[in-house]
């Protein structure tokens, strides 16, 4: 077996490792449903752009070909990056913190799985065993959350709505979304016998009542829309397949007439007591007032950056600038515009947002167009109904890392088949590029991907566990807590603030302990020197004033304060 076939099969397995990314959950670290997740597909998908970029070298077969919606991709980067360098905290808009991990080096990273899915797995049959990889893993979380609905796993964000191994409620939903459409697809061109369909429909059974019992109500609304678009297009174009169209205008005239019978019904008892129809009985414009007070936020700050925008990670500092006082009595600090496309217009202004939005048109553009593989019509209106679905949920609320892996996912395939990549070709250019070179390049995307685990990754790992050592009682004593601080400010990488945030927490917990002077001092200090030189390098960000004059109040520094 030669150099490229073992890379190929390496490769495969590192993809075929990407679905198992929810399952990931490090309790040794800062924010365990995030941090984990993504440091697990950071190293992933370094890894994998190192094999690829060797494997690239080796046989042109595996260098991506430049259609419109890979250049859309690059196109949409780019503009993101020119926009974070001159956003209003750079360094925020790259590393991102623990809570989100959502910055220019996660998307740096999207843009790189893109790469690798699409030119590696380039057989059907690939994509097809990748697929029911996804949805094997959707089902075990699906039993996940049943454990959690009969009270034998805690919910972990308290309350009743369900979140599986993802901590949030709203992501495990997108999280099912994605994986009921999946399914469907898979069942619909299952050729085999019909014990595999059961099985599809079961799982499909399995992903509703576990969306249904997130009770997130723009996901459950997405799936209205994405069934309603599927079920049309289908009923439209589908003149081959008459069964499944008879099907698809039942499943279209039964969804339109729930929808219709809960509205008639919202205001009953029956839907009052229910956990979960409540919140959709509730759904009004006087209730998404504050929803639409922070678009409104939005809007200001786009017509001060309308070009390229704040750069990601910034909306605080839109927050803060155009702060409604309506808001008193709702959530103190917004990260986000809970909508999608907000959120790239504030992050990348109208450049990032027409460069984003490019991406899922050029998607529908080929994904209609004939294919190497043509897909059937309901097959192609399974995709365009979880586009749909899946945009029609960001109205509401932001994206995280698995969905966008999941959208990424959809992208690659749909790329894959664009370029219409064919079997793969050993390399027989050894005359015109030397293996010498190569060999040497070979060796320097080694050493790049070894630095990049390093600075990208086990400096933010070691910085996340020792916020956790910091702010967790030490056996040698408070010394030891100081001296895990320090080293986590040290690295100097992803989750700066969120450090010196900890610091003063501790600090204000160790006071009002009643710890001995000598140990309140040593935090004080601690915390107050990283806290002034955190204003210097952010001095317009209100929440960190807030926050530090709260700090020097309670150690009595009013005039300070």
């Amino acid at each position: 077996m030669n150099v490229q076939k073992i890379l190929r099969y390496l490769l495969i397995g590192g993809i075929f490792a990407v679905p198992f990314i929810p399952l990931v959950i490090s309790s040794t670290m800062f924010f365990p449903f995030i941090t984990g997740k993504n440091f697990a597909f950071s190293i992933i998908v370094e890894l994998l752009l190192g094999g690829w970029a060797i494997l690239a070298v080796l046989d042109k077969a595996y260098r991506p070909k430049f259609t419109l919606l890979l250049i859309s991709i690059l196109s949409f980067v780019g503009i993101i990056a020119i926009a974070d360098i001159f956003g209003a905290n750079p360094f925020k808009s790259f590393w991102s913190n623990f809570e989100r991990m959502e910055g220019f080096l996660t998307l740096a990273h999207l843009l790189g799985y893109f790469v690798v899915a699409g030119t590696v797995l380039n057989a059907e049959k690939i994509w097809n065993r990748f697929w029911n990889t996804s949805v094997a893993v959707s089902v075990f979380i699906g039993f996940y959350g049943l454990l959690q609905l009969s009270g034998k796993i805690n919910i972990n964000q308290g309350g009743v709505r369900l979140d599986g191994t993802f901590g949030n409620a709203s992501y495990l939903a997108v999280y099912m979304l994605f994986h009921i459409f999946i399914t469907l697809f898979l069942l619909v061109r299952w050729r085999g016998g019909a014990w595999m369909k059961y099985l599809y429909g079961a799982a499909i059974v399995l992903q509703l009542i576990i969306l249904y019992f997130t009770a997130t109500r723009s996901t459950l609304l997405g799936l209205v829309v994405g069934v309603i678009v599927t079920t049309l297009l289908i009923s439209i174009f589908e003149k081959q397949k008459i069964l499944i169209r008879k099907i698809s205008i039942g499943v279209l005239i039964a969804t339109i007439a729930s929808v219709g019978i809960f509205i008639a019904i919202k205001d009953t008892q029956f839907v009052k007591k229910g956990q979960v129809l409540s919140r959709f009985s509730n759904i009004t414009l006087e209730e998404g007032a504050s929803r639409f007070t922070i678009w409104g936020m939005a809007f200001e700050g786009l017509k001060e950056r309308p070009i390229l925008g704040w750069g990601q990670e910034n909306f605080n500092f839109v927050f803060n600038k155009y702060y409604e006082p309506s808001l008193y009595a709702q959530e103190q600090w917004f990260d986000r515009v809970h909508s999608i496309f907000f959120d790239w217009l504030i992050a990348g202004g109208i450049l990032g947002f027409l460069g984003f939005i490019a991406v899922p048109i050029f998607m529908l553009y080929y994904l209609w167009r004939k294919l190497e593989i043509n897909l059937s019509v309901t097959e192609k209106s399974i995709f365009t109904g979880l586009l749909a679905g899946y945009f029609f949920h960001n109205i509401f609320v932001f994206d995280n890392l698995i969905s966008y892996i999941l959208f990424f996912s959809v992208t690659a395939y749909i790329y894959a088949h664009s370029t219409m990549i064919g079997k793969t070709e050993i390399a027989t250019d050894n005359e015109e590029k030397k293996t010498s070179i190569k060999q040497v390049a070979a060796v320097f995307i080694v050493i790049t991907v070894i630095f990049s685990l390093y600075f990208f990754n086990i400096k933010g790992m070691a910085t996340a566990k020792a916020i956790i050592s910091g702010i967790s009682p030490q056996a040698e004593g408070v010394d030891a807590n100081i001296a895990s601080f320090e080293k986590a400010i040290a690295y100097g990488v992803v989750g700066k603030q969120e450090v010196v945030e900890q610091m003063v927490t501790t600090a204000l917990k160790v006071r009002g302990q009643g710890a001995d002077i000598e140990t309140q001092t040593k935090f004080f200090e601690l915390a107050n020197k990283n806290m002034e030189a955190l204003l210097e390098e952010v001095p317009n960000d209100a929440r960190l004033r807030i926050f530090y004059g709260a700090f020097l109040s309670q150690f009595n520094l009013y005039n300070e304060a």
